[in-house]
């Protein structure tokens, strides 16, 4: 759902690997959400399955109200990405404002701390550019400094990545997300310095 731009860019030519610290159990569909996300960044470009991991943590709940400590994140993190040049995540917004999302900043950057590793940021954006799909490219080159924009194939697969593989997650709302997200045709990702 959003970076499926970046995953379509850097997949062909990269090892990218896919850490996803919850099952989305919040609905008792765990198990059919990793099986599904799996297939989704597949779909995306993701070279094995075994590049795919999804974590099924009590500490870390699928919760719209309660953060992960960031050491838990930092955990996974140094189990599944030790030899990780870059790690991207979401910024401070979490594109939704979702805390689970947010919650994944804190953990990077714990993590990053110390180490040779890049930590990359995918922008949020405000509600009126989140919903603008493509028109949202040309303020996004304007403003970004390193961007992913999908073609027009590349949407469909981005697209189809989420109506065929997150069967489990097609809510009525999802599909005006999938057909106006900006997220579904650009992403803009910022280098976390300073940290």
């Amino acid at each position: 759902m959003f970076f499926a731009p970046t995953l379509l860019c850097l997949a062909p030519t990269n090892r990218v690997r896919v850490l996803c610290l919850s099952t989305g159990d919040a609905d008792g569909l765990g198990a059919v959400r990793r099986s599904e996300l799996v297939a989704s960044a597949l779909s995306l470009g993701v070279r094995d399955a075994s590049d795919v991991v999804v974590v099924d943590d009590p500490r870390l709940p699928d919760s719209m109200s309660a953060p992960w400590p960031r050491d838990v994140v930092a955990e996974y993190l140094a189990r599944y990405a030790a030899d990780a040049d870059v790690v991207l995540t979401f910024d401070r917004g979490g594109v939704s404002g979702h805390v689970n999302h947010v919650s994944l900043l804190h953990g990077a950057r714990l993590f990053v701390r110390g180490k040779r590793v890049k930590l990359w940021t995918l922008t949020t954006v405000g509600l009126l550019r989140k919903y603008s799909s493509v028109l949202d490219v040309a303020v996004t080159r304007r403003a970004a400094r390193m961007v992913f924009v999908s073609d027009w194939k590349g949407v469909r697969t981005a697209q189809r990545a989420m109506t065929d593989c997150h069967v489990s997650q097609m809510r009525w709302f999802r599909w005006g997300w999938i057909g106006l997200s900006r997220y579904m045709v650009v992403n803009d990702v910022e280098e976390e310095t300073g940290r």
